[in-house]
């Protein structure tokens, strides 16, 4: 890939950037073409969406292409739809300017949308003790509809978040937000409004705009208490793991107890028992874990690990996700 992109910029007498951007528009019209556009539709509503959701869909890639090895992306958790922090991954240095294509053309395609995208920083960050390090590179993307008419008068409610950026904001919401803190407040008490722990006025409303933008009107109500017990919760979700920073298993289903007896111990350590197969070549560590939070993980039980009847088995994995 190096030297055809280098042997094709001497031809036509491009940029590297300029091509790897026209490569990474092309690489969506590739897609659309045999049909992967209506997965893109179903898991994304809008561009943030479709970003957070990228790594979900190189899975189907790796259905057709095996021995593919995926870049990774997640944004920050206060990104909104028309502004987010992009956080790109990849083993293979210098090709960021093909997101930028890919990315840029989906939004224009699928969501009317058009990108000013900007390399806040480029870094090299470990990730495996075997294969060297990752590509880290951050993008800021403000997102605008195409052939939106600007408005000159100034919005009603204008909010300012801690990434420096205004956005209006409906008095529908506003008021939304209002009547939840007021139900809150006659219900439980003064104190145990969420805003109560914010002391200049000015935080209070930054902390009231910011549940306005990300919900649109909508408040959650969170139960004190979640009204199912732990031994139900085991057998509900039968091959899930709960561990702490120390890789230290706290908890896990009924399945993998029973596959892995020996989990059970307290001094049970996750990469005990587990081997990460998927994102390839990378350690299964803690700080992998945050890096890569919105990536699918393939993990295989260790054989060494499960119960006799399983050893002459063919290995056993699992798919999930980091949360």
């Amino acid at each position: 890939m190096v030297n055809a992109s280098q042997e094709s910029c001497a031809v036509l007498g491009f940029q590297k950037e300029t091509l790897l951007k026209l490569i990474g528009e092309y690489l969506f019209e590739f897609i659309k073409k045999f049909g992967y556009d209506e997965i893109i539709r179903n898991l994304a509503h809008n561009i943030l969406e479709f970003i957070q959701n990228l790594d979900f869909i190189q899975c189907y890639f790796k259905e057709e292409y095996q021995d593919i090895i995926t870049p990774s992306f997640h944004c920050d958790e206060d990104s909104v739809s028309d502004r987010m922090v992009l956080h790109y991954f990849s083993h293979r240095p210098g090709y960021h300017s093909m997101v930028e294509g890919f990315v840029t053309n989906a939004a224009k395609c699928l969501y009317k949308m058009d990108l000013n995208i900007d390399v806040i920083s480029i870094t090299s960050e470990s990730v495996s003790s075997d294969n060297g390090f990752r590509e880290h590179v951050v993008f800021n993307i403000i997102a605008k509809r195409i052939l939106e008419t600007m408005d000159d008068s100034p919005p009603t409610f204008v909010a300012q978040t801690k990434k420096h950026g205004e956005r209006q904001i409906l008095k529908d919401d506003v008021d939304a937000v209002r009547r939840k803190l007021e139900q809150i407040k006659r219900e439980l008490g003064e104190e145990a409004l969420p805003v109560n722990k914010f002391r200049s006025a000015r935080a209070k409303w930054k902390a009231i705009a910011k549940i306005s933008l990300l919900s649109r009107g909508f408040v959650p109500n969170y139960p004190d208490a979640i009204s199912i017990n732990p031994r139900m919760f085991i057998e509900v979700f039968p091959y899930h793991v709960i561990f702490d920073s120390t890789m230290n298993v706290h908890q896990s289903g009924i399945k993998i107890q029973q596959l892995m007896p020996s989990i059970r111990n307290r001094s049970a350590d996750l990469k005990d028992f587990f081997k990460l197969k998927f994102p390839r070549f990378t350690d299964l560590s803690f700080e992998n874990m945050k890096k890569f939070i919105m990536t699918p993980i393939i993990l295989e039980l260790r054989r060494e690990r499960m119960s006799k009847e399983w050893t002459r088995r063919p290995p056993l994995m699992i798919k999930g996700k980091y949360r």
